[in-house]
C-alpha cells in the first residue's frame, strides 16, 4: 500500500497541472502560429520574386522541420515532462545563402538578390533574372517615297491590302536590368519578318531594265500584284514595365530570305489565274531599322520603320518600308 501511495505520489509530480497545461499550450499556439507567418512570408516572397526555387524550397523545409519539432515538444510536455518558463525555440534567422539554420526569423524579410558576379551577368542572365518569350505580329504594311521624280509615275501600294498575318514570329530572351523589382529589362533573340506590299489600282510591273529598277504597266491587264519579301532577322532593345504595362524601344538586322512578285490577272476564257515571278530585283540583302510597342499584358500596338532603302541602288525608286500591327507575346 505504501508503494502504491509513493507511486501516485510521484506521477503527480511529474504531470502538470492545469495552470502549467494551459501555458504549455499557450506557448506552443505562439511558436506555431508564428512558424506558419514565417511560412506565408516566405511564399508571398517567392511569388514576388524576391528568391529563387531552391532557397524557396530550403527555408520551406526548415520552416516545416521546425513546425514538426515544436509540436511534438508541446506535446512531450503535456505527457512527461514539468513546464520550463523559457521557449527551447530561438527565433533567429534562416539562412538564403544555402548554409543551414537552426531556428526561424520573427520577421522572414527576404534580401535583394542583387545582379550577377561577373560584369557579363548583367547581358548573359541566369535563372534568377532571365526569362523566356516568343512574340507573335501581324501587320499592315506601307512605302513611303524619298525624293520624287516628276517624270515618274510611281506605284499606287495599297496599305489596307497590304496585310501580313504572319508578319514576324520572335524568339526572345528579356534579362532584367538592376535591381529585383527594377522596371527596365534587355531583350535579344532571332526572328522571321515577313513583309507584303501590294497594289490594286493601275497595277505597275515590277522588272529591271538593263539593271536597273522600273515600274510599268504591263502588256497584259493585271488586276492585283503583291511584293512579298521575307528575312530572318535579330531583335534588340530595352523594355520598359510597370505591373502590367509594357513600352519596348529597340532594333533589328535582318538578312533577305525570299522575295517574289505575284502577278494576278484573268486568262482570255475569263479564269483567275496567278504569275509569281522569283527574280533578284535589285532587292537590299539587308534589313535594318527601328522599332517600338507599348501595350498591356501580352497585347501591344506595334510599329517598325527600315533605315535602309527597298531596292539597293536605285535612284527613282527610294522607298523605305514601315508598318504597324498588332503583336502578341
Amino acid at each position: 500500500m505504501k508503494k502504491f501511495i509513493i507511486l501516485i505520489l510521484v506521477l503527480q509530480a511529474l504531470t502538470p497541472n492545469a495552470q502549467e497545461i494551459q501555458a504549455i499550450e499557450s506557448q506552443t499556439f505562439d511558436q506555431v502560429l508564428q512558424l506558419s507567418e514565417d511560412f506565408r512570408k516566405l511564399k508571398e516572397n517567392y511569388k514576388k520574386g524576391e528568391i529563387d526555387k531552391e532557397t524557396y524550397k530550403y527555408n520551406g523545409r526548415e520552416i516545416l522541420s521546425q513546425l514538426s519539432a515544436v509540436s511534438y515538444e508541446g506535446y512531450e510536455k503535456l505527457s512527461y515532462e514539468p513546464v520550463q518558463t523559457t521557449s527551447t525555440v530561438n527565433h533567429e534567422d534562416i539562412s538564403t545563402n544555402g548554409m543551414p539554420a537552426d531556428t526561424t526569423p520573427q520577421d522572414f524579410d527576404m534580401p535583394d538578390m542583387g545582379s550577377g558576379r561577373s560584369p557579363m551577368g548583367l547581358l548573359s542572365g541566369n535563372k534568377k533574372r532571365t526569362s523566356f518569350k516568343l512574340r507573335y505580329g501581324m501587320y499592315w504594311n506601307s512605302l513611303k517615297q524619298g525624293k520624287k521624280n516628276s517624270a515618274i509615275t510611281y506605284p499606287d501600294f495599297n496599305t489596307g491590302s497590304s496585310y501580313s498575318w504572319f508578319g514576324e514570329f520572335d524568339i526572345l530572351l528579356n534579362t532584367r536590368l538592376g535591381a529585383a523589382k527594377s522596371p527596365w529589362s534587355l531583350y535579344y533573340g532571332i526572328g522571321w519578318d515577313n513583309r507584303g506590299f501590294v497594289q490594286k489600282k493601275n497595277v505597275q510591273k515590277l522588272s529591271l531594265v538593263q539593271g536597273d529598277v522600273t515600274f510599268s504597266s504591263p502588256t497584259e491587264k493585271v488586276d492585283r500584284s503583291r511584293l512579298d519579301l521575307g528575312f530572318f532577322r535579330i531583335p534588340l532593345g530595352l523594355q520598359f514595365k510597370s505591373k502590367k504595362f509594357a513600352v519596348n524601344l529597340g532594333g533589328y538586322l535582318g538578312l533577305s530570305t525570299s522575295h517574289t512578285q505575284t502577278l494576278e490577272y484573268k486568262t482570255p476564257d475569263d479564269e483567275e489565274a496567278e504569275l509569281i515571278l522569283d527574280k533578284d530585283y535589285n532587292f537590299t540583302k539587308t534589313n535594318y531599322g527601328l522599332s517600338a510597342s507599348i501595350g498591356y499584358k501580352r497585347i501591344h500596338i506595334g510599329v517598325n520603320y527600315d533605315l535602309n532603302t527597298l531596292f539597293k541602288d536605285s535612284d527613282d525608286y527610294e522607298f523605305n518600308a514601315w508598318r504597324i500591327g498588332l503583336l502578341i507575346f
